[in-house]
C-alpha cells in the first residue's frame, strides 16, 4: 500500500519500474481521501464549519481548495476563510522572550474579530472578511463579503484552526475538524531515517519561500526553529482533536522534486551556520531516482511548492 511505502529502495524501484503509474497512484490516494471527506462532511450538520489545520508546508491551502472543488461537484457550495487574514498588525502583535514579534502565537490573531466573524456567520450567514497584506503587515477589508445559504460549508484554514481558543467559539455540532500533515518518514534499508517528516516540510518550505515569497534559503532556515517551536506549543497539543487526519506526503515526491529542491538548497552559502544541515538534505535527496516534473498533474498539491 502507498501509505506504507517509506523505504527508499522501494520508492526507487517503483520510480524505475513504471513512473507514470507510480505518480498516478500517489495522486489518486490523496484525491480519493479528499473525495471521501467531501462525501461525509455535508452530513455532519447544517452549515458545516470545517476547521482545517496543519503544520507549515503541509499543503493546507491546496487541500482546502481541492475540498471546495469536490464539494462543489457534489452540489455543495463551500467558502474558505484563511485565519492568516486575521493577523494583528505588527505593532499589536505579542512579543517573544527576545522582544521580537511572536507571529506563531494564537494570540497574534485578532481573536475579537474572529469572534465577531463567527457570530455573524452563525446568526445571519453573512460577514465582512478581513484581508491581511504580508508585505506591509497591515490589514484591510476583503472586497468579498461572505454570504451563506442553508447547507453551505465554510472552511477555516490555518495553523491554529484546531486550537480551542478558536474552536470553542463554535457549537461543537457544527464543526468538522481536519488535520493535514506529512505523516511519513523515509528510511534506508538499514532502518535509518533518510528524510524525516520535518525534513520533507522544510524542503517544501525552502523551495516555496525562494520561488514565491522572495525569501532566501538562509532566511527559511533561520526562522525554521521558531516555526517548529510555535507548532509544538500551539498546534501539536490539539492534533488529536481532529475528526480526520490526512497524510499529504506523496511517495513519488522525493523523486520528482529532487533536482529542483537540490538546486535551490544549493544556493545556501557554505559560510552559513545551516550549511551542514542543508548539505545533508541535498545528499539525501540525491539518493532518489529522479523523475521529470511532468509527472506532477497541474492540480497536484506538490505544485503548491514545486515546479509552478
Amino acid at each position: 500500500m502507498l501509505d506504507e511505502l517509506n523505504i527508499i529502495s522501494d520508492i526507487n524501484s517503483h520510480a524505475v519500474g513504471n513512473p507514470r503509474a507510480f505518480a498516478d497512484a500517489c495522486e489518486k490516494r490523496y484525491n480519493s481521501a479528499i473525495g471521501g471527506l467531501a462525501d461525509i462532511i455535508p452530513h455532519h450538520g447544517e452549515n458545516v464549519v470545517v476547521m482545517l489545520a496543519g503544520p507549515s508546508s503541509s499543503g493546507k491551502t491546496t487541500t482546502a481548495g481541492k475540498l471546495m472543488s469536490r464539494l462543489s461537484e457534489n452540489g455543495i457550495s463551500a467558502y474558505k476563510i484563511s485565519l492568516d487574514d486575521f493577523y494583528l498588525e505588527e505593532k499589536s502583535a505579542p512579543v517573544s522572550s527576545d522582544g521580537s514579534p511572536d507571529f506563531e502565537s494564537v494570540f497574534a490573531l485578532d481573536l475579537s474579530l474572529i469572534r465577531k466573524t463567527v457570530d455573524d456567520i452563525l446568526s445571519s450567514g453573512q460577514s465582512d472578511l478581513p484581508l491581511f497584506d504580508f508585505k506591509t503587515r497591515t490589514r484591510g477589508i476583503n472586497p468579498r463579503r461572505l454570504s451563506l445559504n442553508d447547507g453551505d460549508v465554510v472552511i477555516f484554514e490555518g495553523l491554529h484552526a484546531l486550537n480551542p481558543v478558536i474552536t470553542d467559539m463554535f457549537p461543537p455540532k457544527r464543526l468538522f475538524k481536519l488535520y493535514v500533515t506529512v505523516s511519513t518518514r523515509i528510511y534506508d534499508d538499514t532502518g535509518s531515517v533518510v528524510l524525516s517528516r520535518r525534513d520533507i516540510r522544510l524542503i517544501r518550505r525552502a523551495v516555496r519561500d525562494s520561488k514565491h515569497r522572495n525569501s532566501s534559503v538562509e532566511n527559511t532556515f533561520d526562522i525554521w526553529s521558531s516555526v517548529i517551536n510555535g507548532e509544538v506549543k500551539y498546534l501539536f497539543p490539539f492534533e488529536d482533536r481532529a475528526d480526520f487526519k490526512l497524510n499529504s506526503f506523496f511517495p513519488y515526491e522525493p523523486c520528482v522534486i529532487r533536482d529542483e529542491a537540490a538546486d535551490i538548497l544549493g544556493t545556501l552559502s557554505p559560510d552559513s551556520v545551516h550549511f551542514k544541515k542543508c548539505l545533508s538534505l541535498v545528499e539525501n535527496l540525491k539518493k532518489f531516482v529522479p523523475l521529470s516534473p511532468s509527472f506532477m498533474p497541474d492540480d497536484s498539491l506538490l505544485r503548491e511548492f514545486f515546479c509552478s
